[in-house]
């Protein structure tokens, strides 16, 4: 987090923890708890936190960070839709090779 801290945008702590989508709110609350707990340390970072913790909803509320949760929307949306085809190829391989097994088996 403190690598972050040095040049923050909520997007690179979303990019660097992988989440979806479906896991935005998560992953304010998470940011907001990682700074809340850099805050109360005593150290050269926790200012800077308090920092961003005041200005905390600009940043989840920019463009920037809405462009992200968009793209990261129609990934996952994309991902979703491979994953689907894959199945349906699988399951149309297993009904031709059943079919197939069933004529065979009217030769026979």
């Amino acid at each position: 987090m403190k690598d972050i801290l040095n040049d923050f945008t909520a997007v690179k702590f979303f990019k660097k923890n992988g989440y979806r989508f479906s896991q935005k709110i998560q992953a304010e609350n998470s940011l907001r708890k990682a700074l809340k707990t850099i805050a109360t340390m005593d150290n050269e970072y926790s200012q800077k936190a308090n920092s961003l913790l005041n200005t905390i909803d600009e940043h989840l509320d920019s463009q920037i960070v809405n462009q992200y949760w968009n793209g990261v929307k129609v990934q996952n949306e994309q991902d979703e839709s491979r994953v689907k085809q894959l199945v349906l190829q699988e399951k149309k391989v297993s009904i031709y090779a059943l079919n197939a097994l069933c004529i065979i088996t009217n030769f026979l």
